[in-house]
């Protein structure tokens, strides 16, 4: 059978992000509320954080404005978590009497920990059911990491420092839940590279490495990605994006320095601001809310156009009596049911497309956003690219 819009009633949106503790997921996750809020800004609809969320991202943000109070700013002192957590948004529209078009995103935080054989099973399960209703999985990147291993122990190092192998655990278990059978819609793989405003000069930067970051998260993700995706027979049905999202805005890099313990290596940078800048400029974030919600918000309106069509045929069906009855009882008298309901179908009808006008705006831009960002060809070192596309084939 397959996939159609009355499956995906109630509307919700998932993604998993996955990533190594301290590479910057609540920075990140506290950026796409803002960016998404931006994005939707001037239409009748909204995204909000439900209170813990809102609680988590508010601390973050103003960790991340104070990091422009000082001169030096050390990503490091904003603390990591290796427990899961889950961010809840609503997109929430201002319309009288839609609420029928509000639906929840959600966005999973898969600790690495729990794809260890000591792991908690009952909390693996659960994160297991989750991923398997996942469109969309989201994986930090740390561009420093990437951009300043020179030497050959920290090249060495970055699939241990990167945690790519949680990375591809979290994709295999993901991708045997989309078969490509052509039941689902396509699934998205965006790879989000973090702390990489000091490689961009489209954000107030003076110095552009766009393509040579571009390059190596390529060379060092899309093939381990897609050998995964082949072996689950997913490729087809699985688009990779690469998305990267600048936190902060107004910083560059200072110093990398490189803590050396045994075989392991860890990268420890700290940053300088720009100039006199004391309120961050975040890049990317509205992309990325593209990324996850275009689809979804496509849905909905399509859903609801449909309804609106079914309320337009009911409230324009002749009425006609059935053979042999008496024609002047029934439209004096017989009719009249019909006539209440075509008339309440007529009018649900018209309110549905008021209301799905001014929605409408809002769907629009989201899915222009997205069709912008990632039509550009990558020679042109833009920074946004799409590294692998799937075919219908």
């Amino acid at each position: 059978m397959k996939y159609t819009l009355e499956d995906a009633v109630p509307f919700a949106m998932r993604a998993v992000m996955v990533g190594p503790s301290r590479v910057g997921k609540t920075s990140l996750m506290t950026t796409l509320l803002e960016g998404g809020r931006k994005l939707l800004g001037g239409t009748r609809v909204s995204l909000q954080g439900e209170p813990a969320t809102e609680g988590w991202l508010r601390d973050c943000r103003d960790a991340l404005a104070d990091s422009l109070s000082g001169e030096i700013y050390d990503p490091g002192r904003l603390g990591g978590s290796d427990e899961i957590r889950e961010y809840d948004f609503v997109v929430n529209p201002r319309i009288s009497g839609a609420e029928r078009f509000r639906f929840p995103l959600t966005v999973l935080d898969y600790p690495g920990r729990l794809l260890r054989p000591d792991a908690d099973q009952q909390q693996r399960q659960r994160l297991e059911k989750f991923v398997s209703d996942t469109m969309t999985l989201l994986i930090p990147v740390d561009a420093t990491v990437i951009m300043e291993a020179k030497e050959t122990r920290h090249i060495r190092g970055l699939s241990r420092m990167l945690q790519i192998s949680d990375v591809e655990e979290v994709i295999r278990e993901w991708a045997k839940h989309r078969p490509d059978d052509g039941k689902l819609p396509i699934g998205t793989i965006a790879l989000c590279p973090v702390k990489g405003e000091s490689y961009f000069a489209d954000n107030g930067g003076t110095v552009d490495r766009s393509m040579e970051l571009l390059e190596k998260v390529t060379r060092l993700y899309l093939g381990r990605v897609l050998e995964v995706l082949g072996e689950e027979e997913a490729q087809r049905r699985t688009s990779i994006l690469y998305c990267p999202v600048d936190t902060i805005g107004p910083i560059r890099l200072h110093r990398v320095e490189w803590e050396v313990d045994g075989d392991r290596v860890q990268c420890a940078p700290t940053f300088v601001k720009r100039g006199d800048a004391v309120r961050r400029q975040t890049k990317g974030a509205e992309e990325l809310f593209a990324v996850i919600c275009a689809e979804a918000l496509a849905n909905v309106r399509s859903h609801w156009q449909g309804q609106a069509s079914t309320h337009a045929a009911k409230g324009q069906a002749a009425i006609r009596p059935t053979a042999g009855a008496n024609k002047t009882w029934f439209y004096l008298f017989e009719q009249w049911d019909e006539r209440l309901e075509r008339r309440q179908s007529r009018l649900a009808g018209t309110e549905l497309l008021t209301q799905l006008n001014e929605f409408d705006r809002a769907v629009t831009k989201v899915i222009e956003c997205r069709r912008q960002a990632f039509e550009w060809n990558v020679s042109r070192g833009t920074r946004f690219a799409v590294l692998h596309q799937p075919s219908e084939g």
